[in-house]
C-alpha cells in the first residue's frame, strides 16, 4: 500500500489533467441554493467530511474531494463557507460536498487543501471503517437520485508518534449527519430526491457504531468551560468531557456527530450542550440526552446560561456574527424569541452573576473593541467602544476584572472596575494568557514564537502583575500559543486549538491529556 506522502505526485497530476464535478449548490446570502434538477442521466452525490483538528495553518479542513470513474476524474468541491484560521478562536474544520455527476461507478481518490502550511495538496487514500491502510470502497450515482455517501472522520498525523487516520460512518449516523448537515445549510427542511447508489456494500448500525466508536478515542477538545466546581468540555462526534481530578477525566457520547460547542449545568441538576446548527442537548439527572433546535438558526450555539425559573439565555455565532436568544423553557416547549443580532464574534466571552459580556475586536491597523453586555435579568443589550483590543481577561473574586489589552502591539495590562463599568488602564508589560486567583496571584503564558513551533513559559505574580517569575519549563505548541484554561492548587491546564497540556508541579513537568498519547 502506497504511503500518503508517495500519492502526493500522483494527486498533483490529477488536479492538473481532471474536470471539476457540477457542483449542485451555490452559496447565497440566504444559504445554499441547491440544483435539484438533473439532466442527461445525471444523478447527486452528498458526502460529509469531519477532521478531528485543522489540517494546516491557514486551511482547517479539506476543500475538494478526487473521484475518478473508468472513463474521467472529477473534483468535488467543498460548499460550506471559507474560514481564515487566523480569525478568532473557533476554527471550523467541517467540510460538505454536494454535487451531481454521471450514473455510474467512481472511487475516491483523495482529498486536497489548497494553501500554505502542512496538508498543501496532500492525497489521501486511506482506511475502510476498521481504520487499516486500504481504499475507501467504490460508490455508486444513480439517474435522478441521491447517493448519501455519509461522514468520513480524518485524524491528522501527530508528528512521529500517530499515523493519520481515517473512518468511514456510511451508516444510519453518518448518513443523517451528512444529509441534516446539507438541509441546514440550505436553509430547508428536506431535498425532494430519492435516495439510491451510495458506497457499494451494506453497512449495519451496530458495525457503524463500533467504527464511531473508534473514531470517538481520537476527538480533541475544542474548548473548556468552567461552572462553578465543575469542568465540563466538549469535542467533535458528540463527545462531553468532565474533569474529576488532577490529569483525570470521564466522558460520555451523545447521539449526534456535531460538535459540543458549550456545556453548561442548570440549577436543578440538568446538563445542557450547545452543538451546531441552532442545535441543543438537554439530560434530565439519570435520563437520555433530548434534542432541541433553534429555528431557523444556522449557527453554533457557544453559550446557553440557565435561568432560575427554567428559562435560558442562549448565545449562537457564525463568523463574524452572533445573537442572543431566550428560550422561556430549555425543553423547547415555548418558541424562543431573539433579543439581539450583533455584527461581532462571540469571543471574548466573559459571564459573571449578572451579565453576559462579548468583546469583538474591531480588525484595523487602530485598535477597537466593541463590548457588548447583555443583562441576565432584564435581558437589555448594551454595547460601547474601547481604544484597545481585548486579548484576555478573568472575573475576580472581589467582581473585578483583570484584563490584558493591545495598545500598537504591545500587551498591556487593564483592570474593569466600580461595577464593570470603569477602566483602569496599567502600562505594565501583560501576557496573552492570564489567570488570576485574586488580585494579587495569578498565572500568565509568556509565548515564544519559532518558524513552526511556540514555546510557552508559565509565569507567576505575586504582587498584581508588577513583576512575573518564571515557573518550570516551558511546552511547545504548533503554530499557535497556549492559553490558561484551568487552573488551581494542584494543576494547570493549557490549551493550543484541540491540544490541550496538564502540569501538577508549576511547570516543572508536562504532560499532554488530549489527545491522549497513543500507545506504542
Amino acid at each position: 500500500m502506497r504511503s500518503l506522502k508517495t500519492c502526493l505526485l500522483a494527486f498533483v497530476v490529477l488536479v492538473v489533467v481532471a474536470g471539476c464535478a457540477n457542483t449542485a449548490a451555490r452559496r447565497t446570502s440566504a444559504g445554499l441554493d441547491l440544483d435539484l434538477v438533473s439532466k442527461d442521466g445525471e444523478g447527486f452525490v452528498v458526502l460529509k467530511v469531519i477532521a478531528t483538528q485543522p489540517i494546516s495553518l491557514l486551511n482547517p479542513k479539506w476543500q475538494s474531494i478526487r473521484i475518478s470513474s473508468d472513463a474521467r476524474s472529477d473534483e468535488m468541491m467543498d460548499i460550506t463557507p471559507q474560514y481564515n484560521m487566523l480569525v478568532g478562536r473557533f476554527v471550523p474544520t467541517e467540510s460538505l460536498y454536494f454535487a451531481k455527476l454521471s450514473a455510474g461507478e467512481y472511487e475516491v481518490s483523495g482529498m486536497g487543501s489548497i494553501g500554505p502550511g502542512p496538508g498543501l495538496l496532500l492525497a489521501l487514500i486511506m482506511a475502510d471503517n476498521s481504520g487499516g491502510n486500504h481504499k475507501l470502497p467504490r460508490f455508486s450515482v444513480r439517474a435522478g437520485q441521491l447517493a448519501n455517501l455519509g461522514t468520513i472522520v480524518y485524524v491528522p498525523e501527530i508528528g512521529s508518534e500517530q499515523p493519520e487516520r481515517l473512518f468511514l460512518l456510511d451508516g444510519p449516523s453518518g448518513k443523517r449527519a451528512a444529509y441534516q448537515t446539507l438541509i441546514s445549510e440550505a436553509k430547508r427542511s428536506d431535498v425532494p430526491l430519492a435516495e439510491g447508489g451510495g458506497w457499494n456494500r451494506t453497512v449495519t448500525a451496530g458495525a457503524e457504531a463500533e467504527v464511531l466508536a473508534q473514531a470517538r478515542r481520537h476527538v480533541m477538545l475544542q474548548g473548556v468551560w468552567q461552572r462553578d466546581a465543575e469542568l465540563l468540555a466538549g469535542s467533535h462526534l458528540g463527545m462531553l468531557f468532565r474533569r474529576t481530578g488532577p490529569q483525570s477525566w470521564s466522558h460520555e457520547a451523545i447521539d449526534t456527530l456535531g460538535r459540543v460547542n458549550s456545556v453548561a449545568r442548570a440549577a436543578d441538576g440538568r446538563l445542557l450542550a450547545g452543538s451546531d446548527y441552532g442545535s441543543y442537548f438537554v439530560k434530565d439527572a439519570g435520563g437520555a440526552w433530548k434534542l432541541h433546535h433553534l429555528p431557523l438558526e444556522t449557527g453554533r450555539v457557544v453559550h446557553i446560561d440557565p435561568r432560575p425559573d427554567g428559562s435560558a439565555v442562549v448565545v449562537t455565532a457564525e463568523l463574524q456574527e452572533t445573537r442572543i436568544w431566550l428560550l422561556p423553557s430549555v425543553d423547547g416547549g415555548e418558541a424562543p424569541r431573539q433579543i439581539a443580532q450583533l455584527k461581532q464574534p462571540p469571543d471574548p466571552m466573559l459571564v459573571t452573576g449578572q451579565e453576559i459580556i462579548l468583546a469583538g475586536n474591531i480588525p484595523g491597523i487602530s485598535r477597537e473593541t466593541v463590548i457588548s453586555r447583555i443583562d441576565k435579568k432584564t435581558l437589555a443589550v448594551t454595547s460601547e467602544n474601547e481604544k484597545f483590543w481585548l486579548m484576555d481577561w478573568t472575573l475576580l473574586p472581589d467582581g473585578t476584572v483583570a484584563a490584558t489589552r493591545m495598545n500598537g502591539l504591545s500587551l498591556l495590562s487593564a483592570r474593569w472596575v466600580n461595577g464593570l463599568h470603569e477602566w483602569v488602564l496599567g502600562e505594565d508589560r501583560a501576557n496573552v494568557s492570564t489567570w488570576w486567583f485574586d488580585a494579587q496571584n495569578g498565572l500568565a503564558v509568556e509565548a515564544a514564537p519559532g518558524f513552526k513551533m511556540v514555546g510557552n513559559q508559565l509565569r507567576s505574580t505575586r504582587d498584581g502583575g508588577k513583576t512575573w517569575t518564571a515557573q518550570g519549563t516551558s511546552v511547545d505548541t504548533e503554530h499557535f500559543a497556549a492559553r490558561i484554561v484551568f487552573a488551581d492548587k494542584d494543576e494547570v491546564l493549557l490549551q493550543s486549538r484541540n491540544f490541550v497540556y496538564s502540569t501538577l508541579d508549576m511547570g516543572q513537568t508536562w504532560r499532554r491529556i488530549f489527545p491522549a498519547p497513543q500507545a506504542k
